[in-house]
């Protein structure tokens, strides 16, 4: 990654936080509360990121501005 950013003459960047901020935008864009009315499952998220359950997908990146019942249907 560090080559990858001298190259570019970008600033170095974890792998880690391109990966949550994927995340994140996955989830903020595709959940069906969304303002652009996404339908991208919670569990698809959850299978781009290998996680074993949405449950874990859920803790890390649904954000607390999103609505209440997103996050319930998430951990359901």
């Amino acid at each position: 990654m560090e080559h990858v950013c001298a190259r570019t003459d970008l600033e170095f960047v974890q792998f880690g936080a391109i990966r949550h901020s994927f995340a994140t935008w996955l989830v903020e864009q595709g959940h069906a509360y969304s303002p652009k009315g996404g339908d991208l499952p919670l569990k698809a998220v959850a299978q781009a990121l290998n996680h074993s359950s949405t449950r874990t997908t859920a803790l890390h990146y649904v954000s607390a501005t999103m609505p209440p019942r997103y996050m319930e249907d998430a951990l359901a």
